[in-house]
């Protein structure tokens, strides 16, 4: 068989079972994803303002509608403006400068860095637990950094770490990719593949074809869903 043919063999197989994608030096800190972490810190803080990057945003008086937001659906309150408006100062934040940012947020509002059960991510031994062959786990890089804003040399490390650390905490050589955010360039493309991995995925919210870049694969999002609503997105009864 043609190379060319084996890896696209392997990389078909390698996405037949439900694959989840662990960026791994989140889950080793045991720490809330810092979106889900600014979120907690924002709509609970008793202040009027927060100071983020050398901006202070103004957060408005809290509302009982500050907690009812749907995925993908425009602030309603000004809390939730607030919120969007730090969320696009970090977005894009080099990891170390994202981490001081945070914790100087969390300073101010003097917030628990203890992580709600509701919103930790799975340990190692969960990890593990759950791969089976119907479920494996792929790479989102090593930080969930947006890798086009990155330099190239961080743009490497965030992908080559992430084989080896991604391994140590599954029991398995990961071998898809995912890009953190969908944000993808073709220069990523070589980096991932000389990283070893067979595939990678977007998020541009369409299916694989035959015709689809193995390391621009597009991927559904999938937002804060019940199992009818994905059985839907995926033309299933």
């Amino acid at each position: 068989m043609p190379a060319t043919e084996e890896r696209q063999r392997r990389c078909s197989s390698a996405t037949e079972c439900r694959t989840i994608f662990l960026s791994a030096s989140l889950i080793e800190r045991g720490r809330e994803f810092w979106w889900d972490e600014l979120e907690r810190i924002v709509l609970d803080h008793k202040g009027e303002t927060l100071r983020v990057c050398g901006r202070e945003i103004a957060l408005g008086e809290p509302e009982a509608g500050d907690f009812e937001w749907q995925q993908a659906a425009p602030p309603a309150t000004a809390r939730q403006l607030a919120y969007k408006e730090i969320w696009s100062v970090l977005y894009g934040q080099p990891p170390a400068k994202l981490d001081e940012a945070m914790a100087q947020l969390r300073e101010q509002a003097q917030a628990p860095e203890e992580p709600r059960e509701s919103h930790r991510p799975m340990t190692a031994d969960e990890i593990r637990a759950v791969r089976s062959e119907l479920v494996s786990f792929g790479s989102h890089a090593l930080t969930h950094a947006s890798l086009p804003r990155l330099s190239p040399g961080e743009q490497a490390r965030e992908i080559d770490e992430s084989v080896s650390r991604c391994e140590a905490l599954t029991g398995a050589r990961p071998r898809s990719f995912a890009y953190p955010y969908g944000d993808h360039s073709p220069d990523l493309e070589p980096l991932v593949e000389q990283a070893g991995f067979l595939c990678a995925c977007r998020a541009d919210g369409w299916f694989v074809t035959r015709k689809a870049n193995r390391f621009a694969l597009p991927r559904l999002f999938v937002s804060n869903s019940d199992s009818a609503h994905l059985a839907l997105m995926l033309g299933r009864p």
